[in-house]
């Protein structure tokens, strides 16, 4: 088995150009692959091996580590709605280019670093990749925020879920909302569903 297909094989289907590039592999093999039909372009230098299970969110994450879910993408993640959205959200840090996300029809949201960093967990896909996602807590600040951009449906659906999830923690929640600077906001939003 050549290196490029140990490569491969080793990275769950999924090869991005600069993984070639670091293991010393010219690209004209990767393109070979691809013109045998045997690799498929999924994004800016990320192949996909034909016929492997999609994994998109796994896909989208392979494209940047300073990508991370938010927003109803997050909600969906953590269970806290039932419908898969529409289109993908994503937070990164303000200067971050985001053309091509865009271009990929993804939701792109840019925040200051400092507060970008502010509850970031990994999360295991349902085809067990890491992908990088607010945390419970942070997640309901981001949706709060944007509560007048947000389905109404979706958005009380959230909050009451939220209240009654076991991993909520009010004063993480609390904490963010100060860091945000709508603690009113957030107290106003879900007093309401606390039991």
């Amino acid at each position: 088995m050549s290196k490029l297909e140990n490569l491969i094989k080793d990275s769950k289907g999924l090869i991005k150009t600069s993984d070639v590039l670091k293991n010393h592999i010219p690209k004209k093999y990767l393109y070979d692959l691809v013109e045998k039909n045997i690799l498929l372009k999924e994004a800016h230098g990320i192949y996909v091996v034909r016929d492997s299970t999609k994994d998109e969110l796994y896909y989208i994450q392979c494209r940047s580590e300073k990508l991370v879910f938010s927003h109803e993408t997050a909600l969906f993640i953590h269970e806290l709605i039932d419908r898969d959205p529409l289109i993908y959200t994503l937070t990164v840090p303000r200067g971050y280019s985001t053309n091509r996300l865009r271009e990929s029809n993804i939701d792109v949201i840019t925040i200051k670093q400092e507060l970008f960093f502010i509850g970031i967990e990994q999360k295991m896909t349902d085809n067990k990749n890491y992908i990088n996602v607010y945390n419970i807590d942070r997640t309901i600040i981001d949706v709060i925020r944007k509560r007048n951009k947000i389905d109404k449906d979706i958005y009380y659906t959230a909050l009451k879920k939220y209240c009654s999830n076991s991993e909520k923690n009010i004063i993480r929640l609390m904490n963010y909302a100060k860091l945000f600077k709508c603690e009113k906001t957030v107290r106003d939003n879900i007093e309401g569903f606390l039991v």
